[in-house]
Formats: structure tokens, C-alpha cells, sequence
């Protein structure tokens, strides 16, 4: 993905027309003065807690330390590219809650959990799943909860 945008100066200065790469495969995006992309000029990473908005034709990419203030030529460009750029992140948020877990052998009991935070759905898949009440959820491993099984005539739950 590549489009112009106008980069707004970090502090005081002059905003800088740029020509900005997304770059999924490397996890970053990357800036360049012109589109020959030679001189690249700087490179964000798209890595959690990267989070891109659009308002208007207006993209702000927040990264610990620095807010990205970019103008794109319209709204359309400046959603598209939030969207994308939270995508990427996600994906290297998805990347790493496979490696959380840990399977020493085929035993439940040797399967590590991953950390609370580590498996969280893509908003486009968080939108999927359907609602689930705690009741409708809860197990129970209680013995006098458990329905009998009737299938089999010779478990008999009758006394009489």
C-alpha cells in the first residue's frame, strides 16, 4: 500500500509532503521524499501498541513517545490506511499469541495458558463472534449436576 500524505513537523517547523509505504511482510511503514522510495526518510514500526485513526482526512498514528500527524488528499484515504496499518498490527499481535503457548506433549495438564492479553481476536473477527452470557458459558465437573446418560439401559438412576 502507498500514497502521498502531508507529514505535520513533530514540534515547531514545516510540514513535509511524503510518500509513505506500508509495508505488511516487514511490519513497518516507511517514508520516502519522493515515490523513487530512494533516501527513505524514516520508518515506523506497526507494532503493538501502535494505534492508527482516521478523523477526516486526517491520519494520526500514535507509537509510545510520538503521535504521526498526517493529511491525506481525502477521508477515504485516511480510513483505508487506519484500517490497514491496525491490521498489520494485529497480525504481529496474532503472531505472538501463537508462541505463547506450550505443548510439551498431547497431556492437557502440560499445555501452558497463554497471558490474558496475548489471544485477542482482529477487530474484523472480534465482530464475528456471537455474544455469550457467563450463565450459558458455565461448566460444571459436579457428579450430582451432570445429566444422566439414557442411552445405555443398564444405568439405571432409579431406586425404586
Amino acid at each position: 500500500m502507498e500514497a502521498w500524505f502531508v507529514k505535520k513537523a513533530a514540534k515547531v517547523g514545516k510540514s513535509q509532503r511524503r510518500y509513505f509505504v506500508l509495508d505488511p511482510a516487514a511490519k513497518e511503514l516507511r517514508y520516502y521524499k519522493t515515490d523513487a522510495r530512494k533516501d527513505c526518510k524514516g520508518t515506523i514500526a506497526c507494532q503493538p501498541p501502535i494505534v492508527a485513526t482516521a478523523s477526516g482526512n486526517e491520519l494520526s498514528i500514535s507509537v509510545p513517545g510520538r503521535v504521526y500527524v498526517l493529511a491525506a488528499d481525502t477521508a477515504t484515504t485516511a480510513s483505508q490506511w487506519a484500517l490497514a496499518i491496525n491490521d498489520v498490527a494485529a497480525d504481529v499481535k496474532d503472531v505472538g499469541a501463537v508462541d505463547a503457548i506450550a505443548v510439551a506433549d498431547d497431556s492437557p495438564a502440560n499445555v501452558t495458558p497463554p497471558a490474558a492479553d496475548a489471544v485477542k481476536p482482529s477487530a474484523a473477527a472480534e465482530s464475528q463472534l456471537p455474544s455469550v452470557s457467563v450463565s450459558e458459558a458455565a461448566i460444571t465437573t459436579d457428579p450430582n449436576m451432570i445429566a444422566p446418560d439414557n442411552s445405555d439401559p443398564s444405568n439405571d438412576n432409579n431406586d425404586n
